[in-house]
């Protein structure tokens, strides 16, 4: 009879254990979702920036072109400068975003690994013992 108790007992005790890590790899799959969109909103933004940027550039550099005087001309290849700097610059953005996203997600992922290691112990507490009479 105490055989089976104690059977019964370590099932539930599994069973408990194999609940909470299957809650623990949900919330790590959440977390991992929200993570990727959240990386892939601010690079997409990033990005986008960029490509405004260039085209601002082949507009400046088409006007360049059409130019009639030499005053016009210089004052466009002035923008353009400043134009390409930003361009430059909006790409080293976009490796730095990069990087902190992947920091982010390194920090997460430790968290969660962290979280999800699961000691557990067992301790008898009391034995009950009866007679029926």
């Amino acid at each position: 009879m105490k055989k089976k108790l104690l059977n019964d007992a370590n099932h539930h005790v599994q069973a408990t254990i194999n609940q909470s890590l299957e809650s623990n790899n949900k919330y790590f799959q959440e977390e991992s979702d929200r993570l990727e969109r959240w990386a892939d909103d601010l690079i997409l933004a990033s990005e986008r920036e960029l490509q405004e940027t260039k085209a601002k550039i082949k507009e400046a550099k088409r006007r360049a072109r059409k130019a009639t005087s030499t005053e016009s001309h210089h004052d466009i290849q002035k923008e353009i400068k400043h134009l390409e700097r930003l361009q430059r610059k909006q790409r080293r953005q976009i490796f730095d975003v990069e990087d902190e996203i992947m920091e982010k997600r390194d920090e997460l992922i430790d968290e969660l690994e962290m979280k999800m290691v699961q000691e557990t112990t067992q301790e008898e507490l009391f034995t009950i013992q009866w007679k029926v009479i």
